[in-house]
C-alpha cells in the first residue's frame, strides 16, 4: 500500500504539530534542525517501508552500518511493510536529543496476516545531521529488525541494555564530544595524555560528553 503523498504545507503543519510548536518561521531554529530532524525520522522510516536498507543505513553511525546492513539482509525478501505513520516526535534543541515513534504495519511474503509494531527511536543531532543512536520495538508483534529491550523476571525494562548495533545515546555522546565546552574538551585531552603515559590524574573525575546537559527527552 503505497502512502498518499502530501503537499509542502501539510507536511509543515504535520511536523509542526508533532513537535508542539508553532509554524511561524520566527520559531525555525538557525541550523534548521527541527527541519532536518523531520526530514530524517521521515527519510529513515519510509526507506524501511520500501525495502531500501542502502538508504535507510544513511540515518546510522558509520560503526553500525555493516551489522545494520547484514541484519537487513536476513528479512529483505520476507518482509512486506504495508505503511508506517511518524506518531510523536519530540525534540530537545539544547541538547540536539529527539525521540519519534513510529507504527509499522507489516506481513510476511508467506503469511499475508497484517501486524503492527510500534517501536522508539533515538536520534543525536551532530556535524549538522541526525543520527539514529537507538531503536527499540515498544509494543505490538516483534519483528527481527528492530531490537527487543531486556527485561527482568517481572517484565519490566532492564535500563541501559545495549542495541545489538547502534551506539546509545550517551555513548555517541561521549565519542563525539557533544555538549562539551572548549575547556572541558581540553582537561580530557590532558586526561588521556597522562593516562596513556601512566602519571597523573589521580582523584579527578573524568570528563563526560554528558556531564552538564540535562536528561534526554523521553520518547
Amino acid at each position: 500500500m503505497r502512502p498518499r503523498s502530501q503537499g509542502p504545507g501539510i507536511l509543515v503543519a504535520a511536523i509542526a504539530s508533532l513537535l508542539g510548536v508553532a509554524t511561524a518561521g520566527g520559531c525555525a531554529t538557525p541550523d534548521g534542525m527541527q527541519e532536518k530532524l523531520y526530514d530524517a525520522t521521515r527519510g529513515y522510516n519510509r526507506a524501511l517501508r520500501w525495502g531500501d536498507f542502502d538508504r535507510a543505513a544513511e540515518y546510522l553511525p558509520d560503526a553500525a552500518v555493516e551489522s545494520f546492513l547484514s541484519q537487513s539482509e536476513e528479512v529483505e525478501d520476507k518482509l512486506v511493510i504495508l505503511e508506517y505513520q511518524l506518531s510523536r516526535l519530540k525534540l530537545d534543541k539544547q541538547t540536539g536529543e529527539a525521540g519519534s515513534r513510529v507504527e509499522i504495519r507489516w506481513h510476511t511474503d508467506d503469511r499475508l496476516i497484517v501486524q503492527e509494531t510500534i517501536v522508539d527511536q533515538v536520534w543525536q543531532f551532530w556535524e549538522g545531521q541526525w543520527y539514529l543512536v537507538d531503536e527499540r520495538r515498544a509494543r505490538g508483534k516483534p519483528l527481527a529488525i528492530f531490537a527487543e529491550t531486556a527485561r527482568d523476571e517481572d517484565g519490566a525494562p532492564i535500563a541501559g541494555t545495549p542495541h545489538p548495533y547502534l551506539p546509545g545515546l550517551e555513548e555517541f555522546r561521549d565519542t563525539h564530544e557533544i555538549g562539551l565546552t572548549p575547556k572541558e574538551k581540553r582537561q580530557r585531552d590532558r586526561a588521556r595524555r597522562r593516562a596513556r603515559h601512566g602519571s597523573g590524574g589521580a582523584g579527578k573525575a573524568p570528563v563526560t560528553a554528558n556531564s552538564s546537559r540535562n536528561d534526554s527527552p523521553g520518547t
